[in-house]
């Protein structure tokens, strides 16, 4: 059989029970708690996606001619609709 690890729960008690998604799981421990018992487990996420969007946005390229071209015709149409 396949060796399980001291976080492998193992089989069910309740084979109709589905088992939980694995993702990433990374053993932090800070000081002997674990990252859960001094944060909400979503902060790391957050902060991570947050940084991954601020890195991609500064090397992306910015399109500035497009998007004040669409932002003038925008006006436009908005100007014509409400007269």
């Amino acid at each position: 059989g396949v060796p399980q690890s001291a976080s492998d729960p193992g089989p069910s008690d309740s084979p109709a029970l589905p088992r939980p998604a694995r993702g990433i799981y990374a053993p932090i421990n800070i000081q002997g708690n674990s990252l859960s018992a001094l944060m909400y487990e979503i902060v790391p996420g957050f902060i991570v996606a947050t940084a991954t969007i601020v890195i991609v946005s500064r090397l992306r390229p910015a399109n500035h001619e497009n998007l004040s071209t669409l932002h003038q015709e925008v006006e436009i149409t908005l100007k014509q609709a409400t007269h």
